[in-house]
């Protein structure tokens, strides 16, 4: 198990200082700015809940179906 971290840990060091794991070559680009600029406008809080609306419902939704006793309490899996 030591080996195994260790040896994680030196690949993990490897793959940080080497040339292939930098970062994308087009993050500074004009395009990328426009990217940025298009996705972090003025509308981005009304995407966002658009986007995680759902999330609430479906918990709400799925509730129900893990609340099997007589009782009304959630047991649990």
């Amino acid at each position: 198990m030591a080996r195994f971290v260790r040896l994680t840990a030196a690949l993990g060091f490897l793959l940080e200082i080497s040339s292939s794991a930098a970062a994308c070559p087009f993050c500074d680009s004009s395009i990328a700015e426009q990217v940025r600029a298009g996705i972090f406008n003025s509308d981005f809080g009304y995407h966002l809940g658009v986007a995680l609306a759902p999330f609430p419902i479906l918990i709400v939704a799925a509730r129900p179906a893990n609340c099997t006793s007589a009782s009304g309490k959630c047991t649990g899996p």
